[in-house]
């Protein structure tokens, strides 16, 4: 799959378009990934990072924890998350297997769509 990222801040997403068949999917925004994306092209792989603004059982923001996601270029479903400045919030709130699950449903979605269009 050749796919490129373009960031669009105004409207707080980064789509991923994939250059072969124009197939394009929006990176997860809302549900606590409150920030803008910023990714960055890395070479072999791109970089995004973001932030996830946690919330309290009591519905109060208690913080931010910021992540970022190393998406390999020619197997984009081998993507890694890593947690920075502290894993405090992501362990409190068990935001891993929601993030990688967020993120893994919008490449998917993009692989299916470069696969309607081939």
């Amino acid at each position: 799959m050749n796919i490129e990222i373009e960031e669009e801040s105004k409207y707080l997403t980064v789509d991923i378009t994939d250059k072969d068949t124009g197939a394009k999917v929006l990176m997860s925004h809302g549900s606590g990934i409150d920030a803008d994306w910023h990714c960055d092209d890395k070479g072999s792989y791109w970089r995004c990072d973001n932030s996830y603004h946690c919330m309290d059982d009591g519905g109060f923001y208690v913080g931010w924890q910021d992540f970022y996601v190393t998406i390999p270029k020619k197997k984009i479903e081998d993507f890694k998350l890593h947690f920075t400045g502290g894993q405090y919030l992501a362990n409190k709130y068990m935001l891993r297997d929601y993030l990688e699950d967020t993120i893994a449903m919008a490449l998917v979605e993009l692989d299916e769509e470069a696969k309607k269009k081939r």
